[in-house]
């Protein structure tokens, strides 16, 4: 596997993340980052995966400067309508295949998420896209996460996500809770060690 315009390698978390996140949200075939990979795609791995995924937001905030282009509505935005300030620069993407058709990425958007993520300002749009999850799927995400480490105390944090059907952050989320519930802990190393679970 190389780096193309649809895949990254990230040899670890950095601030950067969502700049890289906004580019490949920007290209029409979107893209996956690897985190833990080096530029040669040779895997390095990460010290503590599961405080890496703590660390990631859980939102996604972007901010365009400049708010709507005068005389256009906050509908006339909604709609699709596209303006682009830099017609050569749009050009030039368009003719990469780097962007699909002008217009299309607000109405697309608004098919996942509600009008409400958009903030516009005087001088600024800005976008929030948040990635929440049920206070009563977590409860039983914590518990069926007990029975599963109960089952097999050497379960990795894939294998867990694997067999609930969420993702490996969810699944590093509920670990920490369950940790500083103490209801759960870490014995050895992260790799080789295990979990347990602490009865009271």
């Amino acid at each position: 596997m190389i780096e193309n315009n649809r895949i990254e390698f990230k040899q670890e978390l950095t601030v950067d993340l969502e700049k890289e996140v906004v580019a490949f949200l920007n290209y029409k075939y979107g893209g996956i980052i690897y985190i833990g990979i080096d530029k040669n795609g040779h895997t390095i791995g990460m010290e503590n995966p599961d405080e890496l995924q703590l660390k990631i937001k859980d939102r996604l905030e972007i901010t365009s400067y400049g708010g709507l282009f005068e005389g256009m509505s906050k509908d006339d935005f909604f709609s699709g309508l596209s303006l682009p300030k830099n017609k050569e620069l749009m050009r030039i993407f368009r003719d990469l295949d780097m962007v699909e058709q002008l217009g299309s990425g607000v109405p697309r958007i608004l098919q996942s998420y509600s009008k409400e993520c958009f903030v516009f300002g005087d001088s600024y749009t800005r976008m929030v896209f948040k990635f929440e999850s049920s206070p009563k799927s977590s409860v039983k995400s914590s518990q069926k996460i007990l029975d599963l480490i109960r089952e097999n105390k050497e379960i990795t944090t894939e294998e867990l996500a694997q067999k609930l059907g969420i993702t490996r952050r969810a699944i590093a989320k509920q670990i920490a809770k369950l940790k500083e519930q103490e209801k759960l802990k870490r014995v050895g190393p992260d790799k080789g060690g295990h979990r347990e679970i602490i009865e009271n």
